[in-house]
Order: C-alpha cells, then structure tokens, then sequence
C-alpha cells in the first residue's frame, strides 16, 4: 500500500514538471497528424476510385469507337462495290451518250437543210414581193404567162456586191379576165402610167368574196367602216370674235390656249405678291394680221416682265394690262393655223396670279409712261435713258460668271440673278441698277446662285449679234493623211491611216460655234453663236449630232467615251499613223462642251435645239435663225442617263488628259464626280423631265447601265476603294454582266463587262466578257454576207459598236481562249464597211463610196440659206463629207445611195464613234504583231 500511495506521489509531482508536459503536448500533437494523415488517405482512395472509373469509362468509349471503325470499314467496302456498279452505269450512259450525240449531229445537220430550204423559201417569197410590186406598173401585154413560185431560181448570195444594180425579175402575167371599157373624157395615158391591175399569183387561193374586180378591196372599206368608233366630242373654240378694239378673246385651255403659271414663288417673303415663271399659249388663225399683238390682263398690278420672243409694254396706268410685240414676226407667221408659245417670267400684286389674253389687229396703245428694265436679245438692258458717252464708259454687255469649285459660295448680295458678276468698272463708272431677272422654265432659279467654273465668258454681246456665217471661198476639204506601212496593207487591204484621218475629219465637220484658226473644213463656218443665250451661258460650241443641227448631250457624251477609250487603249496607233494630236483635238472640242453643260453640280444642259423645227429646214448651219431652246435636267426635274453618261465622258476625259494638261483634267474629274452624285441621288429617266427627247434619243433601257458605266469609268479614273466597291454593287445590282441585244448610247452593258475586266483582271468580269464575246460569234444573228445584225436602223453603227467590243475582248490580258476569233469577227464588221462587199460604206473611202449621205451642210452650196431641193435630188452632194459612216445596207445586204433615205444613209457622230475605235485596235494589233 505504501509503495502504491509513494508511486502516486511522485507521479503527482512530476504531472507539475515542463517535461512532462511538452510529452502531453507532442502525444496530442501525434494525434492529430495521424488524424489528418487518415483524411488525407481517404480522400486518395477516393480520387483514386474516380480515376479508374474515368479509365474504365474511355476504354469502353475505345471499345465502340473500334467498333464503328469496323462498321464504317464493313460500309467502306460496300460503297466501293456500289462505286463500282456506277462506273459501269457510267460508261454505259457514255455510250449511249456517244450515240445520242451521232444522232445530234445527224439532226442538226437536217435542221441546217431545212433553215437552207427555209431561206430560199423566204428569198422566193420576197423576189415574188418584189415581181408583183413592179407588176403594178408593168404592162402584161408582151407576157406569154403567169409563172409560179416554183419557177424562181434562188442563186447562192455572192461575196461580193455587184457594182451594177440587180436585174429586175419579169414580172408574172395575170390571168386574163373581161373588162369592161366605159368611155371617159380623161387623155389616154402610155402603159407605163396605167391603174395597177390586180396580179394573180399561181398556187395562191383567191378568197370566197373576192372576184377579178375591187371587191376584196370593198370589203376591207367595209369592215374599216363598221369597226368601233368613239364619237367625237365637239373641239371648243379658242379664239373669239374681234370687239371694236380689234381684239379676240383666246380662251383657256391647259397647253393649248391662253395664259399659264408654271412655276412661281414668293417674292421677298410678302405671299400678297408672286413672282412666276408662264407660258402664253396663242391660238392663231391660217392668216396672221401683219400687226398683230398680244393683249394680257393679269388679276393684279404686274411687273418685272421678262420676256424674250416678245416686246412687252404697259399700257394701263394701274399696270395690269400689258401689250406683247412679236420680236420676230416671222416665227409667228410660221405657226399660222397652229399656236405660237412664248415663254415669260412676271411678278403680279395677287396671291394666285392669273391672266386673260386676247389677239389684236389694228390696236392702238395708249402711251403710258414705264421705267421697265427688260431682257432683250438674251443680254440685260436698261431702258435706253442714258447719253451713248455714258454707255462708252462701261459695256454693260461684258459679263464674266463667277464660279470656282475650289472656293467658297459668295454671298448672294453680291451675286446677280444670274449667278453673274459684272466685270469690273472703271473707278469714275456710275453704278446702274441690277435686273430682277429669272431664268426661263429649264434653268431653276436657285441654281443660279451655286458657282461653276464650266460656264464661259459671255462678252461682246454675242447674243445680240448673227447666229452663224457662211464660209469665204469654200472648197473641198484636201484629205492629207502618211499613208500606212506595206507590211500593214499586206496584212489589211485597206489603209488605216486614213481610215483614222477621214474619221477625225468627219468629226470638224460636225463642229459647231466659233471654229478654230486650224480649222481644216473650208466649207464649214461659223454656226449657232447664240446658243445658250436663253439661259445666259455659252453654249455655242460642241458638235451637231447627225445631218441635223440639234445637239444632243446623251449620244454625244457616249461618243466622245468611246473617242477617249480608244485613244486610251491605243495610244500607238493614233501616233504611228500621225494623227494623235489631231485625235486629241477631236474630243477636246466636246469635252469642253460638256463642261459648259455642267451648269452647276445639280445642272445639265441635255438638248440646244427644237428637233421637230430643226428637222423641217434642210439647209446649212451658218444660215439657221430658228429659235434654239436649251432643255436642262436639274434636282426638281432630273435626268440619269445624260448625267451618268457625261460624268462618264469627263472621267476619260480625265485620264486623258491628268499629264498633258492638269488644270483642264481636274475640272473634268471635278464635274464627273459630281454629275455621278447628281445621277446617282435623283434617278429618273431623263425624258420624262424634257419629254421632247423622247422622239429622237429616249433611253429605252433605263438609267441602271449608265449608272454602271459612270461608276466604272469614275473608278478608273480615281483607283479610289470606294468607288470600286459601288461599282462591283451596281454591277450585281443592276445585272450590268448580263448580254443584251445591242451596245450602244442606249445600252452599256457590254461596254461596263469589257471596263472591269480592264480594271481588276477579275476572273467574274473576264467571264463575262468572254460569255459575251463568243454568244456574238457563235450566236448572233446575221446579214447573208456576214454583217453582225440587230436591226435596220444605223446596221453598220451596230456592227462596228459589236466590233469594237470584240476587239477590246480580244486585247485584255492574259488573253481569252478565243481571243483570235474575238478578233477576227470584229475585223469583218470594219472591213465590210470599208469594202469587203464590192462597195464602200464610207464618205470619201475606198471604191464606190456614197455619195449623197443624209446630211444638209455637205449637201447645200455654200452661203446657201436654203436648198430644200437637195433633199430629192440624184446629184450628189456639193462636198465630200470625209469619213462619215452611213448606215448601211439592210439584212440582205441590199444599199442604195439615196439622200432621203435616212435609214440608210444617215450619218452621226455615235456611228463613227466604235468605228474609230476598231480601226485604232486592228493598227494597235498591227503595230505589235
């Protein structure tokens, strides 16, 4: 007991020992890392368990992934048997596909049979045409009988035209048939003047109700006599009875009678006054009083008339009755039976302006006393009150326009109606007072107030002096050409040199306004100096569009783009045959004018001229004094085709020039970009804003190519990205890589593939023009002796526009496939309007030239004012018009050299434009082998 209660007493006390209780503490210690040491063994086991599930979970996925490996093997296998068994399929089909094609061939070639038997079917019925129109005027008497169309000879067509006209087929006998002879106090007439007698024709039934007599030409009178009619409603009448005045009212009727605003506006911001732009329409009777005037009453006091084919005087004292004096009575006598318009801007004390008129004789105006301003003779004038010493101090007539691209628009305080600024004055000049003038309908107001450096200098009353004068000493122009290289002409008969030469003659010839000191046509002279005097602005230069004196901003922007290309693309050639300057004189000379046009960035003069007057003259330039109106596409009344064409134009213009002349080819690129935007922002087909267009050069495909074609040639012109990424849209877009039926003024889509294909070298654009190019040579439709044919009008104008793409096709780089057919077919088309027929399509070329080309100048003598005659004559014309295209023979490859025949032998500058153009590419490609 003792030893047990000693030991409990020393472990007592050694239980208070620090030893003691550092063991404590590491025992505890000990005990907690074998705690942790246990968790942490656990958890391993775990970790350890999920792995191997994870290992045993992707050997399974192993496991079936092996075994879809062996199922695709097993399938592999399958589909090589089944590929097998379509091979054999295969070249079965291609068996039969061979003897498909043998039948093909067999096919095609009966079809060919059958389109030869077809035309020489049609070649009969036409002969037969022709024998029953001469059997009209023929005399039966000599003829043994009627033949039938069996008994027509079709002959193969030859290679060549003869030079003697076509021998005229006999025509058939008719069946004889008793005819009653009545007895008539007539003169009897030779045979050859004799009534056409009916001609029958063998094989050809004669209808049930026809007889030998008139009757099926009765029954047509019947039936034409009982078709459905619209009864006519009774016209209203438009002038009245003379009043003891000697006045006639003229009633009002919309665009036939009587007086109507156009447009007007707000003057000064007071709606109490308005200022308007009328038209005063004149119903005249068959003979005109050798003094009639034009009374107005307007519902409120005028002022500020304005007026430019009338002399206008106040004769109330309150101002709202006004006196109009034709300025040229001729034009008035002119519409005799017809209505006179006359254009006239005034200002009237009324909210709603209105107008009564009334036609005098005899009429005997009060004397007022007036301080009008007027414009007279399209130039600003004061009433004559000033000493002429005063108007030898300053000349009123000398304007100067202001306008710079480059600078900022100037306050309109200092800028006249015009948009004109006087030129500066003398320091001792008295200031005179500034006109309130408007431009007529066709130049907005506002547009007036924006600059442009394209409108010239108006200086030395130039609208108050003679329109044109006939040229001193005319002569025939002396063709003086460097004749072509031997090793040319052993390739292409035909001299290009002066193929090229004549061409650009024939453009001088159709110059218009002040021509130059070089000028090389010495029976041409001055002409129309007096265009654009009714809008203030120089239009007098650029060329005449045809044989006519109208000037059409359309064609002619397409004409001078072809002009440029072709010098673009065939720099060399224009050089090797001597004739780059005088090329570049060419479409300087339109370029310029197209600048003029440009009125404004929203502004385009799109026709100088009225066509229907133009067309009823036949006589030279220099002598024409019909009114010429200039008709302009602006925001409220837009144009697309035109301004897209000439933004176009300047574009070439542009590269043309960007080394040989930089300030000219920037106010060409300036005005291309923005002619572009204007087309681009107010899409509208342009002869619905000037409807007098739509007779002559309408565009009937619409605006979306032209839209292509400025994009394209704005983008070549700049390189600029943008540009080139709103002409690939417009290409998609407007489906411009399409073939269409013709290129020409009216049609770009070919011309826009063969563009792109220039600039990017894009396989999609290269396609395109190769799709193109072999449709025309395997596909399109022909003349028999191989002319590429659309239609009638201007034949060869089609065929060398097709020629022309066919030899850009054939030069863009690397080569297409057929480039040389390309090529080839295009050399067809110039050389047979240089001969390859037998005969020469062009004036002044070649062996049997025309002679009498549809053209007025080159057909009158010179000074003549008028030679009406000429239009019906035989003689050929008085001078040679060098160079001039016709327009060729019809799809039988049938011409006649006839002045009035303007199918045929209408000249213009779009005809020669591509024919200049592959002239140029066939010496480029003689030139570089």
């Amino acid at each position: 007991m003792r030893v047990i209660v000693g030991v409990f007493l020393i472990l007592s006390i050694s239980a208070q020992n620090p030893l003691y209780k550092s063991l404590e503490l590491f025992k505890r210690n000990q005990w907690q890392v074998n705690k942790v040491l246990k968790s942490q063994d656990q958890r391993f086991v775990g970790r350890m368990d999920e792995i191997e599930a994870a290992i045993i979970k992707q050997n399974d996925v192993i496991r079936h992934t092996m075994s879809q490996v062996d199922k695709l093997t097993k399938n592999s296998d399958e589909s090589e048997e089944a590929l097998n068994v379509a091979v054999g399929k295969i070249e079965s089909l291609s068996s039969k596909l061979e003897e498909s094609d043998a039948k093909f061939i067999a096919a095609a070639k009966e079809i060919q049979a059958l389109k030869s038997k077809l035309e020489s079917s049609e070649l009969k019925v036409r002969l037969l045409e022709d024998r029953i129109s001469d059997a009209e005027h023929a005399d039966f008497s000599a003829q043994d009988g009627p033949e039938t169309i069996k008994d027509i000879a079709v002959k193969a067509p030859a290679s060549r035209i003869e030079k003697n006209p076509p021998v005229a087929v006999k025509a058939p006998k008719p069946e004889k048939v008793p005819v009653v002879q009545e007895k008539t106090d007539v003169p009897k007439q030779s045979a050859a003047k004799t009534p056409s007698k009916p001609v029958l024709v063998s094989g050809v039934p004669k209808a049930d109700n026809e007889d030998d007599s008139s009757s099926g030409f009765a029954g047509l009178l019947s039936q034409l006599k009982e078709r459905p009619t619209i009864a006519p409603t009774e016209a209203p009448k438009l002038i009245g009875d003379y009043d003891e005045r000697g006045c006639a009212p003229i009633a009002q009727v919309s665009e036939t009678a009587g007086g109507w605003v156009h447009t007007s506006w707000v003057d000064g911001g007071d709606d109490s006054s308005t200022s308007f732009n009328a038209f005063a329409y004149v119903p005249l009777p068959e003979f005109v009083p050798s003094d009639a005037k034009i009374l107005m009453k307007f519902n409120g006091v005028a002022s500020d008339i304005q007026v430019w084919q009338a002399s206008p005087k106040r004769i109330s004292s309150d101002g709202d009755l006004w006196l109009f004096t034709p300025t040229d009575f001729n034009v008035v006598k002119q519409n005799a039976g017809s209505t006179w318009k006359f254009n006239f801007i005034a200002t009237v004390a009324s909210s709603a302006p209105t107008m009564e008129l009334s036609l005098c004789k005899n009429f005997d105006a009060p004397e007022v006393v007036e301080d009008t301003i007027m414009l007279l003779d399209y130039g600003i004038y004061e009433n004559e009150k000033e000493s002429a010493e005063e108007s030898e101090e300053y000349d009123e007539d000398e304007i100067m326009l202001d306008y710079d691209l480059s600078t900022e628009e100037k306050p309109l305080d200092i800028i006249s109606a015009l948009g004109m600024v006087p030129a500066p004055k003398p320091a001792n000049a008295r200031p005179k007072p500034v006109s309130n003038f408007r431009p007529p309908i066709g130049a907005p107001i506002g547009s007036f107030n924006r600059p442009s450096t394209n409108r010239r200098v108006i200086s030395g009353g130039r609208c108050s002096k003679p329109a044109g004068h006939a040229p001193v000493n005319p002569t025939q122009i002396s063709a003086n050409f460097t004749p072509s290289p031997v090793e040319e002409l052993d390739v292409f008969q035909y001299d290009l040199n002066e193929v090229l030469h004549k061409s650009i003659l024939f453009y001088e010839a159709q110059r218009a306004g002040k021509l130059p000191e070089n000028n090389r046509v010495p029976w041409r002279g001055d002409s129309v100096l007096t265009d654009g005097c009714d809008i203030g602005v120089d239009l007098s230069g650029g060329w005449f569009d045809a044989g006519d004196h109208v000037k059409y901003t359309f064609p002619a922007a397409f004409t001078t783009t072809m002009l440029v290309w072709s010098i673009l693309d065939y720099e060399d050639a224009y050089e090797a045959a001597n004739e780059l300057e005088n090329a570049l004189d060419q479409v300087r000379w339109k370029l310029e004018w197209l600048l003029a046009a440009h009125l404004s960035p929203n502004e385009l003069v799109v026709m100088v001229g009225d066509p229907k007057a133009d067309h009823g003259r036949w006589g030279p330039p220099e002598t024409l004094k019909l009114r010429r109106p200039t008709y302009v596409v602006n925001q409220q009344k837009p144009g697309t085709e035109p301004a897209a064409e000439t933004s176009a134009a300047l574009a070439a213009g542009y590269l043309l020039f960007k080394t040989r002349d930089p300030e000219f080819a920037e106010r060409c690129l300036t005005s291309s970009k923005q002619l572009l935007e204007f087309s681009d922002r107010n899409r509208q087909n342009y002869h619905k804003s000037v409807p007098e267009v739509t007779e002559f050069y309408k565009s009937w495909s619409g605006y979306e190519d032209e839209l292509c074609w400025a994009t394209a040639w704005v983008y070549k012109a700049t390189g600029d990205v943008a540009y080139g990424r709103l002409a690939r849209h417009y290409y998609d877009t407007f489906n411009c890589g399409k073939i269409e039926e013709s290129f020409d003024w009216d049609k770009k889509q070919a011309g826009v593939q063969l563009l792109m294909a220039q600039i990017t070298g894009e396989d999609k654009y290269r396609n395109d023009v190769n799709r193109h190019a072999v449709h025309l040579i395997s596909r399109q439709a022909t003349s028999r002796a191989g002319l590429l044919w659309f239609h009638k009008w201007g034949s060869l104008r089609i065929a060398n526009n097709w020629g022309a793409f066919l030899l850009g096709a054939s030069q863009i780089e690397p080569k297409l496939a057929r480039a040389g057919e390309f090529a080839l077919k295009g050399i067809e088309q110039l050389g047979y309007s240089l001969g390859d027929q037998g005969r020469s399509y062009v004036v002044g070329f070649g062996h049997n030239p025309p002679v009498r080309p549809h053209h007025r100048a080159a057909s009158c003598p010179g000074g003549s004012s008028d030679c009406g005659n000429m239009l019906h004559s035989s003689k050929p014309n008085h001078w040679v018009l060098y160079g001039a295209l016709v327009g060729g023979p019809d799809q039988n490859d049938r011409y006649y050299d006839k002045r009035s025949d303007y199918v045929m032998n209408e000249v213009a500058i779009d005809y020669n434009a591509c024919y200049q153009y592959s002239a140029a590419a066939l010496k480029h490609i003689l030139i570089n082998g």
